[in-house]
């Protein structure tokens, strides 16, 4: 009698499901074994086009001496830890070449681990971010926050962040200084989606350069984190004391990390590089040489990570036949019962077939999940 048609994959489903520690342990092997050659194949078509995507707006950087990778990196997560600084004068010496659109940036702050970034007002239009609520930063204490970050803090228009706010004398004793927020960014798909957005003078105040004080019984005040019992320093923005708050040091020698630069044309860009090339405290960087260096390693690594991979998923598989032919044997008399239902000779055959091409489907989909997991956080 012929069996019912499916009845060898209920069966091997009813199996695999018979004893699931057995089940998940070979899929997770199997799994782990392949994402390594899975990884290696589609990274570097992967990481030219999130990168060519990423640095469509970074024509230019230019930072301290140093690695340019790091400059890179600094510029496309927005994270700590920020390149050393330059002064704000580097800036409005930039500003003289011809044709280039100069945007300063300050890192290294956060917001219970979101970046905060100092910007200009330009920076916004420049690489088109618009607010989808409220509006841009416009006065000292504003922040506008990005899509993702506002989801995940439930954060809108009138609501408080929290930033870390150290001093220049002593950055270790830090505080948490009230940011209020304006907008919400419309989505971008870049790191501006995790991160906060501030004026500059808004981060030098964050860093200390900018400090206010308020009288005993300021709500938003704290001890002065200079040490002075006499004085309390405000720990918050608002249209009250917006005027009590001063700098310290001259604004050109205040400090910004990183300088984007957007030459209006390739002649602009030459001339911009060539200046550059001529002053030895300064590094200019082409994010796009940056990512092509990248992915020709990635290219020239792929073989040996492939034959790696290969090595592992074949030592993962021989293991996985060593524990489908233990599975065989033990099955034998589930083998014999079905022969004496009248199944075919074969059935137990398809069986075992179906519980493999079963784990090796479900060990490919985890696979392909730790890749994409991988890549998204490195990304």
């Amino acid at each position: 009698m012929r069996p019912p048609r499916g009845l060898a994959l209920r069966l091997a489903r009813r199996r695999l499901a018979a004893h699931p520690a057995r089940a998940l342990a070979l899929t997770v092997g199997l799994g782990l074994a392949g994402s390594l050659p899975l990884g290696a194949a589609v990274a570097p078509a992967a990481v030219a086009d999130r990168g060519a995507r990423a640095l469509a707006h970074l024509p230019l950087l230019v930072g301290p001496p140093g690695g340019d990778a790091d400059l890179v990196l600094a510029a496309l997560r927005l994270h700590s830890p920020a390149p050393p600084a330059l002064p704000a004068s580097a800036a409005d010496a930039l500003r003289a070449l011809p044709r280039v659109e100069v945007l300063p940036l300050h890192l290294g702050h956060e917001a219970g681990g979101a970046p905060v970034v100092g910007v200009i007002p330009e920076h916004f239009a420049a690489l088109k971010l618009r607010a989808a609520q409220g509006r841009l930063p416009a006065v000292l204490g504003e922040a506008v926050v990005g899509a993702d970050l506002a989801r995940a803090r439930a954060l809108g228009p009138g609501d408080l962040l929290r930033a870390d706010a150290g001093t220049v004398h002593d950055p270790a004793r830090a505080s948490r200084f009230g940011l209020q927020v304006v907008g919400v960014l419309a989505p971008t798909g870049t790191a501006a989606d995790g991160a906060a957005f501030i004026d500059l003078k808004t981060a030098w105040l964050l860093d200390g350069h900018l400090h206010g004080h308020a009288e005993a019984a300021d709500p938003d005040a704290a001890a002065d984190p200079l040490g002075d019992e006499d004085l309390l320093t405000l720990r918050q923005v608002d249209d009250t004391n917006r005027a009590a708050f001063h700098a310290h040091g001259a604004p050109g020698a205040l400090p910004v990390h990183l300088l984007l630069l957007r030459p209006a044309d390739p002649a602009a860009r030459d001339i911009a590089l060539g200046e550059l090339q001529l002053d030895p405290t300064r590094l200019a960087v082409r994010p796009a040489d940056v990512l092509a260096r990248l992915v020709a390693a990635l290219i020239d690594l792929r073989p040996l990570l492939l034959t790696l991979g290969a090595a592992v998923l074949l030592g993962a598989a021989g293991l996985t036949a060593v524990v489908a032919r233990l599975q065989a044997e033990a099955m034998s008399a589930d083998d014999a019962l079905l022969d004496e239902l009248g199944a075919p000779p074969a059935f137990g055959a398809r069986v075992r077939a179906w519980e493999l091409l079963l784990l090796t489907t479900a060990a490919t989909a985890l696979a392909a999940a730790v890749v994409a997991a991988a890549w998204w956080t490195v990304g």
